[in-house]
Order: C-alpha cells, then sequence, then structure tokens
C-alpha cells in the first residue's frame, strides 16, 4: 500500500466514524429530551415507534442482571478490545468497499453505544418496529443499526469471495 492510499484510507475511516457516531449520540440526545418520560409515538398504525428505553444489558437487553463489575468487563472493556483489534485489522490492509465499509459502520456502532455505556452506564435505545405479533424488533438505536448493517456487508463481501 502506497502512503497516499493509507492516508485516503484513514481519512475515509475517520470521516465513517465522525459523521454515525455524531448521528447517533445526536439522536440519542434528541430521544433524552424529546421522548424521556413521554407515552410511546406511534406512527404507521402502529408499524413504528419512538419509545425511550435505558438499556443497562447487552444487546436486546441480555444481562442486565449481572454485577456491576462483569458488565463492566463484557460491556465495556471486552468490546473496546474487540473494536481496537478490528480497527487495527481494516487499516494495516487493502479489502474490498464492501468490507470495508461494513467493518467502519460495525466499529462506529460499538463505539457509539460504548460511549453511553461509559458515560451513563446504560445505552439509550428509541425505536421499535412491529410488523406483525410474529414478526417485531426490540428498542434500538443506530449504533445497533450501524451493527447490523455492518455485519451484512462483512458477511455480502465474504460470501461474493467464495
Amino acid at each position: 500500500m502506497t502512503l497516499k492510499y493509507k492516508l485516503l484510507k484513514i481519512g475515509l475511516f475517520l470521516c465513517i466514524l465522525t459523521l454515525g457516531i455524531s448521528c447517533d449520540q445526536t439522536t440519542k440526545e434528541i430521544a433524552r429530551e424529546q421522548l424521556a418520560y413521554q407515552a410511546p409515538l406511534k406512527y404507521y398504525e402502529g408499524l413504528f415507534t419512538l419509545t425511550y428505553y435505558e438499556n443497562t444489558g447487552a444487546f436486546l437487553g441480555m444481562g442486565e442482571d449481572l454485577s456491576p463489575f462483569i458488565k463492566l468487563a463484557f460491556l465495556i472493556f471486552l468490546p473496546f478490545l474487540v473494536l481496537l483489534g478490528v480497527t487495527f485489522h481494516i487499516l494495516k490492509d487493502q479489502y474490498s468497499a464492501l468490507y470495508f465499509l461494513g467493518f467502519c459502520l460495525l466499529i462506529a456502532g460499538g463505539i457509539g453505544n460504548l460511549i453511553d455505556r461509559w458515560v451513563d452506564g446504560f445505552v439509550v435505545d428509541f425505536m421499535h418496529i412491529n410488523l406483525t405479533d410474529a414478526i417485531r424488533t426490540g428498542v434500538f438505536n443506530f449504533a445497533d443499526v450501524y451493527i447490523t448493517v455492518g455485519i451484512c456487508l462483512v458477511f455480502v463481501h465474504l460470501l461474493r469471495e467464495k
């Protein structure tokens, strides 16, 4: 890799992270101000709902009852180390644009949620989709969307490689 390519890659990485984390943190702040202590706002006959939720656990609230020490280890320090490793991995070598973007989104989402956990001790979630009683999401945020889309892009890249 040439120096010019490395600098371009780092610049693009930082732009995606900055935009992603900024959007995530801004929407969470709006949710705190506009949705906390309010009734859920339902749109499209309840298909999409905005509601404020403080998630002290992991994905979909799993682990909310864990001790503070275990939460600190598994919900802050371990994810931080994984994100650090993934960052070095994605910046080290040359990958497809799909793979690079997928990991950038995954890292931005991870950092967005880590900021919440570190500062507040919980992650602010505020969106919910309810297609039917059988098909619905938990309450989530933009960082969760970045993580999900990022993982999907990495999987698409890996499938195309085979």
